[in-house]
């Protein structure tokens, strides 16, 4: 299904374009590729946000994640100069692991400005990192205290 053009596809593309002109000629094609991960990442949630093919259950995670990134209550406080951060940046990636999971690599790719080998590299790694750091902690973890609780208490 094409996708309606707005005035953000045309600045980001224009941007874009001068962007890897000017980095390419120093770095080579490679490299700009991984440097516009990125811009690159931040353009296609934007897009996603937008689709009415995504997950409205989706959006909200990312949404509500959004949210915490930029409001003043933190599980761990911004005076922490690296754990404040953290959860953050955690918040973030599981949820637009989340996001990439759960959304047709068609629909992805309407919106993906580089490299689509570069989109399966970096959907697969958010999924990893997901299933290590993100739902798969939180499930392993949930799984380990029902075991836990399911064995301390006499039937």
């Amino acid at each position: 299904m094409p996708t309606k053009e707005i005035w953000l596809d045309r600045l980001y593309q224009k941007g874009r374009a001068k962007a890897a002109d000017a980095v390419s000629a120093k770095v080579g094609k490679k490299m700009t590729n991984l440097l516009a991960i990125g811009p690159d990442m931040a353009y296609l949630l934007i897009r996603l946000m937008l689709d009415g093919d995504v997950a409205a259950t989706r959006k909200l995670e990312f949404g509500f994640s959004a949210a915490y990134v930029f409001l003043p209550i933190d599980i761990i406080p911004d005076k922490f100069p690296i754990l404040g951060k953290i959860d953050d940046v955690y918040m973030i990636l599981s949820s637009a692991a989340k996001v990439l999971r759960t959304t047709d690599r068609e629909v992805l790719m309407r919106y993906w400005q580089g490299d689509p080998d570069m989109m399966d590299k970096v959907r697969n790694f958010l999924i990893k990192l997901d299933e290590k750091l993100g739902s798969g902690l939180t499930g392993s973890v949930l799984r380990y205290v029902e075991k836990a609780t399911a064995g301390a208490v006499p039937a």
